[in-house]
């Protein structure tokens, strides 16, 4: 649809329907977990009833030009899941199985700005994510010794952090090089296995990034730096057991680290 000039506006809705997979399907049953979803079906691989999921979702933008050599857009969503599937590990172990956890919801913003000006370009993105459960239920969590977590409607799902932002800028001070520097900003995250929001989360982080490429003839030469300050974050987190820990005491969280500074190299050559 048109808008005033340099403007377009779009909406859509739609329905989803996605059947349950066969590894779901095998790791269904709470009697016969999966040890792992890096091994396949479960020991016992026969197949549990699930119930399929259906999606309904809607989507409405806004696109345009409001100055020369700037474009914007913003998007707002909203995905809500009927019986969805999730992947649940049982008090006292690391093994997996899944099961229809009623309705979650998935909604938020979009918002871009794009900047090219002749040697200059320049970019900045801003998304807003509510993940929840949308339905009450009762949870395994390895997080609790004998019991299981009382999920309420509104929870944030684990690992979908709310807020993420992220930049760059390039610049061209000459025809044969382009230099560059960005950064991205996560915000805070609740750990795997505390689907009912009572833990501490994960801590937010930011990571820096630069490069330079360098085009001589039909060669190109580049190097890529990620995480310039090498700053240190967290990534992911859940709750297992500690071998070292006596039968029956509770899981520990355990946190995997972000990338330390890392750098990549390239040289192409490109026939003309």
């Amino acid at each position: 649809m048109c808008f005033p000039k340099r403007w377009q506006a779009t909406a859509s809705y739609s329905l989803g329907f996605r059947a349950p997979a066969f590894l779901e399907l095998t790791c269904a049953d709470p009697d016969a977990p999966c040890v792992g979803l890096q091994a396949g079906v479960a020991p016992d691989a026969t197949l549990t009833r699930l119930r399929a999921v259906r999606s309904r979702a809607w989507e409405a933008g806004l696109h345009g030009t409001p100055l020369p050599g700037l474009t914007a857009s913003l998007t707002a969503y909203r995905i809500d899941l009927g019986h969805d599937i999730y992947s649940v590990t049982p008090t006292g172990s690391t093994s997996v199985y899944f099961q229809n956890v009623g309705d979650t919801r998935r909604q938020g913003l979009e918002a871009a700005l794009r900047l090219r000006r002749r040697a200059v370009d320049a970019d900045a993105a801003y998304t807003l994510t509510r993940a929840t459960f949308e339905s009450d239920l009762d949870l395994a969590t390895p997080r609790l010794v004998g019991a299981s977590q009382a999920v309420r409607r509104g929870a944030d799902l684990p690992l979908v952090p709310r807020h993420r932002i992220d930049v760059g800028l390039r610049v061209r001070p000459r025809d044969w090089v382009t230099l560059e520097v960005g950064a991205l900003w996560v915000g805070s995250q609740v750990a795997r296995g505390d689907e009912a929001n009572e833990t501490p989360r994960l801590p937010g982080y930011a990571v820096a990034r630069a490069g330079a490429e360098v085009r001589w003839g039909p060669w190109t030469a580049s190097l890529r730096l990620q995480n310039l300050l090498d700053r240190r974050s967290l990534t992911f987190a859940t709750f297992a057991p500690d071998r070292a820990s006596p039968p029956g005491a509770p899981a520990v969280p355990f946190q995997t680290p972000g990338a330390p500074l890392r750098w990549v190299a390239g040289l192409r050559w490109e026939r003309q």
